[in-house]
């Protein structure tokens, strides 16, 4: 029989099953879509059927109550094996109403318990003390059902009155007795016991129920308000409200009369009642079923039952008072003006008759407001003093002369830029171990999915290039000439970084709305000099992120930055130098590329009082002086930060000077120079060192962003070359130079480029051009070369070329009205020879102003460039115009050099100048028409009106040339024979014919020379005056330079080089690496257990194309093939654990050095064959492959490795050095070697094998320790952990904090301490700097105020206890109830300490109690915390006093603490008060300062008793100075000196217990033992 089924977020069931054969329950876990895979996890055969069962789903755990036995038992159901975490007998803790349990649940979240009387008394029970909380809390008397929320931040009681269902809400922590929100539901009985609280899709919170009337499962859906104590139920489905009829009204209200309605509990006072679209306000709730409202419904809604809504009404003035939220929150005068701090004015628009007689009240409210921020906050506020109110009639929006009044006016384009710029935009996340940037603020990781499949790809450069940071993008390019400046914030979880950076910079970063700062955010504030780019990065050391993420996020931020602004708790904890690590290892990292960091790091330590800012500077700075010290030339002080660090004793919150000090932070931002001389230049760095980190790439960063640019530039190549533009789909832009966003220039005219002409012509004698041709073209425009398409593949010229020869025609000359055609080709060619060279220059100028900052022998500027050559050369050959005669007519062909086909001059091939015999026609009185002959014919222009010439066959008619017709006189004599104008050419094939083992070329051209001219067979020439054959050199485009047509012919072997100079194509020769690249890929590693993804990065070597030239008229340059003259290779030797290449140069002496990667060649070994390493479940022999070389020992924290023997092949009989060593070795006297011997580890359990150090294991692999000095010296130490328990739990989201014995690896175990060693001695000899788990020991000293304030009985004690009742008869005060917290404390702690452990712990706790009033007496000293009797009949013998005096009080304290010092014993003071006194400077500093010399300094807890404020501040300005005597090295929040108010004695009692807890939970670290 199903027992109980519980859904769990996972969408996993935890399923109770009660089996009557073996009448036990059992415990199932599985899928609903998987019943058949159901796992069982328990089986408990001694519960009844009774059994109350409730589960705790964040924490994993299950509560099972049997009534009948009293045992309650909690396990653990999501570890493996099935754990018991809790058992308890119940009856022992109630004594005698252990039988009326009616419920026990858990309070979500937490490790507590309610548990919920039948007489509707409930009792938190704390998980940690083992007792209940001092308050019970008055549920119901008739509770049918209790739930806490799932978030635990409130419980619910159920229940039903008077036939209403009602839900009592009880808020945590504190738990009120009386309820803080009663809300009526729409449920029944029944339906109230079975509800249950369910997610849905994570977000939205259900109080679920099956309706059984309709047998239907429904929900309300829940909102939870902590903030505001609010609890709403709202039905997912609609719920009737009952009924309402409205009645005709009277002269200013009317009634509404109810049927099935609530409207005492639905409606109040002021509330809106909706109808039909129409809203009433009501004036009185006359009963259940009778509303009195203002004014009355329209005529058609009187007297019928209408459906209604409910509107509330408004009980604060939001839209005013979110000014005051803003101001609190953000600056109001920033340090950095960005022109848009204006006084604000606030126009009101009122829909009502009397608006203007508000406005006094509106100024008096907001004046009243802004008071209130400026008390509050301490903000530097003067522009808060001009802020203007106008209060105007609602009509008045209407009024155009009012509004134009009212209008601000801006630059749209300057208002739209600041708009974008109060919207962050996230920019980078860190998660598996990998920073991941993000696209346009989104998590978009398809987008870096990239095939690597190209040998010229580089893969960080095609991520940076799709990188994008949203609307931010535009900015930077409208506003790409400003300098850059960038500042940002990192420092520890929730310490206010991104306030102060808004108060800064003028920014709006918003970690509360954000839940906490995830990743990095990027925002600007924008000055008509500079942008400011402000980078708010997530909090350090938190247990969600790795040591390789945090490292990530502070190379991004320190390799970004000109200023970090790094924010600090008040000591140097553990976090804190957890975080140095980071910067420690991120040093290390790039210690190639210290030009990347030109950062200033501003330390500011949070909160510190002004007595002790000096001390606490001081502190740090020693801090800052060891780490050089330790690291030296490689500490990140000096190669992150330059050695440029500021520390900043940062004023109290709410402090004047808090403020102010900002102030000197700016000026110190101003003096700095700004990284980025311009936007675009700042994009492109930080898209490539996003890329960068992304993908673990170490290399230098100035290389990769040179890459990126030459990468982009080639990207661009084909569309600058061939339009002139930069065509990036669906974009095109003009061709810009990207470091500065200015455009390459074009000229307009002509002839403002004569000298490029006149160049032109030079290098052709046969081109003309005239003067007048000049002058003609200096009038016309030119075609614009912007978007001008002068070359695509698989186009051919003639398709091109038509719109430039087109344009040629009608602005400069006209083909038909050439007189010869060869000046109007020539001309053609100067045009277009000149055209192809504008676009080269512009492309050229493009290429040069974009590479101009970086240095030209850079081996990717250089191949860049070589490549725009080739593509030039491909330019410069497209547009060779043929220039021999059309086919069909006499013109020039206009077809491409070497075209196919015949030639074409691209016309009707007809002559279109008129007949040159004028004579003739006027003789015959016949018009002139137009010659008949083909374009371009030789003689006369001839028509075919009038017999001009003879006209007969022309007897040559057979060559090549000929007109066919005789064009002699008509009727010439006989012995002239008929023969026409023309040249009459050879005709035969042109003599070049090239046919070798290389080579075959036939010339498609015809014979020129005249037919009568003598000339052999070998010297056919056609028009043709170059030499057609191709440069030899394989890149090159050009033809031969000579300009002998039969070139080739002239000598076997002879070369054909065109004449340039030319890049070599060969690869670079010398030895080593030329670059190496990572490329990053998605894995899975299919384990002998389980399948693992992880991300693999590759590291690739490549050989770079020679960076030489190619001398003009030579095939091969001198010297050898290399990439860059005196180029840097690097080792070709690869680390043996990941396979990373050595980065140093090439035949470099001593250790290899490399930034390593996946640990591919490395295997897991362990004792046993299954195990579990960073929650992946393993198997001896599994791979390596997800741990990073510079990570796998941080990781393991304290550690071995473990290595194959290096002598088991080596023989026995060694002499020498060599016997000694190995006689060493196998002795145990090698330095970090020990020989494993009673342990055969797997794999090949065969082979010997050795422990080695940290440093023996890297000394083997012949590679330099990645790890800093500070971790190398941490590793160097004994593995041996603490067993105390403490060491296994996170405490505030920190990783637990482990404690290992601080003698070296491999050290004999010692019987004594050290002389100076701190800490404890194990029994196995190990030495432990923790405090000893076996003793806990403090003395805790109570100094109590018996002032006669204290007699006052409006807190006395509680009867919740037997001490309690007796103090009421004789103590009934103020006193009492500090009497009581004190026996509670004693209580607890005795409690907490036994539990917690066990018989293993030798808890030697003493107590001393004193008093004072004007004077100070000690009632009690020196006594054992067991000593409950002796200590409860010692504090009732005194009563209260008169007068108060902390000195003399702090004076005998410090007589207590010097009389029974014991360094083992932590001295803890409860000083707790109700009045006001001066503060006791003297005598706290010198007993505080006393101690702390004395190695043990005092945990000072000050508490103010009662309602009154008075002398609250004397007692925390007193716990703040005690906290300045500690280690700041101490990393516990919870064992520090506080300050706390309680209002009330339950308040105290429970302060008094958190101390308590805090002392067994919390242990310190002695400072000397």
């Amino acid at each position: 029989m199903i027992f109980q089924i519980f859904q769990l977020k996972s969408r996993h069931i935890l399923l109770f099953l009660w089996d009557y054969s073996t009448n036990s329950l059992e415990l199932s876990y599985g899928q609903i879509q998987q019943r058949r895979n159901f796992k069982l996890l328990k089986e408990f055969k001694v519960l009844k059927e009774n059994t109350l069962i409730d589960i705790n789903e964040p924490l994993g755990l299950i509560l099972l109550y049997e009534p009948e036995s009293t045992r309650l038992s909690v396990y653990k159901f999501l570890e493996n094996p099935f754990e018991l975490a809790l058992h308890l007998r119940v009856d022992r803790l109630f004594e005698d109403n252990y039988a009326n349990i009616l419920k026990v649940i858990f309070v979500q979240c937490t490790e507590n318990l309610c548990f919920i009387e039948k007489n509707g008394k409930a009792s938190i029970f704390s998980g940690k003390t083992k007792q209940f909380l001092s308050r019970k809390l008055e549920f119901p008397s008739k509770t049918l059902n209790a739930l806490s929320s799932p978030d635990g931040n409130c419980i619910v009681a159920f229940t039903n009155e008077r036939q209403k269902s009602k839900a009592y809400v009880y808020f945590a922590p504190n738990f009120e007795v009386k309820a803080q929100k009663v809300i009526e539901l729409p449920l029944s009985n029944e339906e109230l016991k079975f509800c249950n609280f369910s997610y849905i899709s994570d977000k939205q919170v259900h109080l679920s129920y099956i309706d059984l009337n309709q047998s239907c499962f429904k929900s309300l859906l829940i909102k939870i308000s902590v903030d505001r104590m609010e609890f709403q139920f709202q039905r997912a489905t609609k719920i009737s409200l009952g009924h309402a009829k409205p009645l005709r009204g009277f002269n200013d209200y009317s009634e509404i009369h109810g049927d099935k309605t609530s409207f005492q509990s639905d409606f109040e006072v002021g509330d809106y009642i909706i109808i039909e679209n129409e809203k009433k306000l009501i004036t009185e709730i006359a009963s259940d079923d009778r509303l009195i409202i203002e004014d009355c419904f329209s005529e058609n809604l009187l007297n019928k039952w209408h459906s209604f809504k409910i509107l509330p009404k408004s009980k604060l003035n939001g839209l005013i008072d979110i000014y005051a939220d803003t101001y609190e929150k953000f600056p109001i005068n920033p340090c950095i003006d960005d022109g848009t701090n204006k006084a604000p004015q606030l126009y009101i628009f009122l829909d009502c008759e009397q608006a203007l007689s508000y406005k006094e009240n509106f100024e008096n409210y907001i004046v009243k407001m802004l008071d209130r921020v400026k008390m509050s906050t301490q903000k530097p506020a003067t522009i808060l003093n001009h802020f203007k109110i106008n209060v105007n009639h609602y009509q008045d929006l209407f009024d155009n002369n009012i509004i134009r009044q009212y209008t601000s006016k801006f630059q749209l384009g300057e208002w739209i830029i600041q708009l974008c710029c109060l919207i962050p935009i996230q920019i980078a996340v860190a998660k598996e171990n990998k920073l991941i940037p993000l696209y346009n603020g989104l998590d978009a990781p398809d987008n870096y999915n990239i095939t690597h499949n190209k040998d010229d790809d580089n893969y960080t450069e095609i991520i940076s290039s799709k990188i994008s940071f949203g609307w931010y993008e535009g900015i930077f390019k409208y506003l790409g000439d400003r300098k850059v400046k960038v500042v940002s914030s990192m420092g520890e979880q929730s310490c206010g970084k991104s306030y102060l950076m808004n108060h800064l910079v003028g920014t709006n970063f918003d970690g509360s709305a954000m839940r906490c700062t995830e990743g990095a955010w990027m925002s600007l504030s924008i000055t008509k000099e500079t942008i400011y780019v402000a980078l708010d990065f997530e909090g350090l050391g938190s247990l969600e992120r790795t040591p390789q993420e945090d490292l990530l996020l502070t190379l991004l931020n320190a390799s970004l930055s000109n200023m970090i602004l790094f924010k600090n708790q008040f000591v140097i904890n553990r976090q804190m130098s957890s975080t140095f690590r980071s910067f420690q290892n991120g040093a290390n990292q790039l210690k190639n590329d210290s030009k990347i960091f030109k950062a200033r790091l501003c330390m500011i330590i949070k909160d510190v009082p002004k007595h002790a800012r000096k001390e606490i500077k001081k502190e740090f700075e020693q801090k800052f002086q060891q780490i050089v010290a330790k690291e030296g030339i490689d500490n990140f002080i000096s190669r992150i930060y330059s050695g440029e660090v500021d520390i900043y004793a940062w004023p109290m919150f709410n402090d004047m000077t808090w403020y102010t000090t900002l102030d000197k932070v700016k000026e110190k931002l101003d003096k700095r120079e700004p990284t980025y001389d311009n936007a675009h230049y700042f994009i492109d760095y930080i898209k490539s060192m996003l890329a960068k980190l992304m993908v673990c790439d170490w290399s230098p960063l100035d290389e990769a962003i040179v890459y990126r640019r030459v990468s982009t530039l080639k990207r661009l190549l084909n569309s600058a070359i061939n339009m002139g533009i930069e065509q990036t789909e669906p974009f095109v832009h003009e061709l810009l130079d990207r470091s500065t966003g200015a455009k390459i220039p074009e000229p307009e005219k002509l002839i403002d480029n004569f000298s490029e002409i006149d160049d032109l012509l030079s290098k052709n004698s046969k081109l003309v051009l005239s003067k007048d041709l000049k002058n003609k073209i200096n009038n016309s425009p030119l075609p614009k070369d912007s978007l001008l398409l002068l070359y695509k593949n698989d186009y051919n010229l003639v398709d091109i070329s038509r719109y430039l020869i087109s344009f040629f025609e009608e602005h400069i000359m006209e083909r038909k009205s050439a007189e010869k055609d060869e000046i109007w080709f020539n001309n053609l060619r100067i045009f277009l020879d000149y055209i192809v060279k504008r676009r080269i220059n512009r492309v050229k100028s493009w290429y040069k102003q974009n590479t101009a900052s970086f240095s030209q022998d850079n081996s990717h500027i250089i191949q860049g460039n070589n490549l725009l050559l080739q593509e030039i050369s491909k330019l410069t050959v497209f547009w060779n115009l043929c220039g021999i005669k059309c086919s069909i007519c006499k013109l020039y062909c206009l077809k491409q050099r070497d075209h196919d086909n015949d030639h074409d001059c691209l016309t009707d091939h007809k002559c279109h100048f008129d007949c040159q015999f004028d004579e003739k026609h006027f003789e015959q009185n016949v018009p002139k028409e137009v010659c008949k002959h083909e374009a371009g014919h030789d003689g006369k222009h001839i028509c075919d009106k009038i017999r001009h010439e003879c006209g007969e066959p022309c007897y040559l008619s057979d060559k090549r040339n000929c007109n066919q017709y005789c064009t002699n006189e008509v009727g010439h004599s006989n012995e002239m024979k008929h023969m026409c104008n023309s040249v009459h050419q050879c005709g035969a094939e042109c003599s070049l014919k090239i046919n070798t083992r290389y080579t075959q070329y036939k010339c498609p051209n015809y014979c020129v020379l005249p037919y009568d001219k003598q000339h052999d067979k070998n010297e056919h020439c056609c028009e043709s005056e170059s030499c057609p054959m191709p440069c030899p050199i394989p890149t090159c485009k050009n033809k031969c330079k000579s300009k002998n047509h039969h070139h080739a012919l002239e000598s076997a072997g002879i070369n054909h080089l065109c004449g340039n100079e030319h890049p070599c194509p060969k690869e670079c020769e010398s030895p080593g690496i030329c670059r190496a690249e990572i490329i990053e890929q998605k894995a899975v590693y299919h384990g002998l257990r389980s399948d693992i993804d992880y991300t693999k990065f590759v590291q690739i070597k490549k050989r770079l194309p020679c960076s030489k030239k190619i001398p003009a008229n030579k095939t091969f340059h001198d010297g050898p093939h290399i990439h860059l003259e005196n180029a840097m290779h690097t080792c070709e030797v690869k680390c043996p654990l990941c396979e990373y290449y050595c980065t140093l140069p090439y035949g470099h002496t001593g250790l290899h050095y490399t930034t390593h990667g996946n640990m591919n060649l490395t295997v897991f070994v362990a004792e046993d064959d299954d195990f579990e390493y960073r929650g992946y479940k393993l198997k001896i022999g599994d791979r390596g492959v997800f741990e990073f070389c510079n990570m796998h020992c941080k990781n393991s924290r304290r550690h071995r490795h473990i290595d194959y023997c290096e002598y088991r092949n080596k023989p026995i009989g060694l002499f020498g050095s060599e016997s000694r060593k190995f006689r060493n070795h196998f002795e145990d006297k090698e330095d970090g070697v020990r020989h494993i011997r009673d342990i055969a580890f797997k794999p090949h359990p065969e082979l010997p094998k050795d422990f080695l150090s940290h440093e023996q294991f890297w000394a083997r692999t012949g590679f330099e320790d990645p790890y800093t000095a500070l971790e190398q010296e941490d590793f160097a130490k004994c593995d041996h952990e603490c067993p105390d328990e403490i060491h296994q739990k996170s405490i505030d989201s920190l990783p637990p904090e482990k404690s290992y014995c601080d003698l070296q690896l491999f050290h004999d175990p010692i019987s004594t301490l050290p002389i100076g060693k701190k800490g404890y001695l194990s029994n196995d000899g190990h030495v432990f700097l923790c405090r000893d788990p076996r003793v806990a020991a403090f003395h805790v000293i109570f100094v109590l105020d018996r002032s006669s304030s204290m007699s006052g009985s409006d807190h006395p004690p509680t009867s919740d206890s037997r001490f309690g009742r007796s103090l009421q008869e004789n103590f009934n005060n103020r006193l009492g109830a500090a009497l009581q917290a004190t026996d509670q404390f004693i209580k607890t702690r005795i409690s907490s300490t036994q539990n917690q452990n066990k018989s293993t712990t030798i808890v030697n706790d003493i107590v001393s109690v004193i008093f004072f009033d004007r004077y100070s007496e000690v009632l009690f000293e020196n006594k054992s915390i067991f000593d409950t009797d002796f200590i409860q009949n010692k504090l009732i013998e005194k009563g209260t006093g008169k007068g108060t005096r902390f000195s003399r009080a702090i004076k005998k304290t410090e007589q207590v603490i010097d009389k029974y010092f014991d360094i083992s014993r932590l001295n803890v003071v409860m000083f707790l008060s109700d009045g006001e006194e001066h503060f006791p400077e003297n005598e706290l500093v010198d007993m505080c300062r006393k101690n702390k010399d004395k190695g043990s300094p005092i945990f000072f807890n000050t508490i103010h008793f009662g309602h009154s404020s008075s002398g609250a501040g004397v007692l925390q300005k007193m716990a703040e100075t005690a906290q300045t005597y500690h280690d700041t090295s101490y990393s516990n929040n919870n064992m520090q000196c506080k300050f706390v108010r309680a209002p009330d004695t339950i308040c105290l009692i429970d302060n008094f217990t958190e101390v308590a807890i805090s002392l067994l939970v919390h242990k310190p670290i002695l400072m000397q033992g």
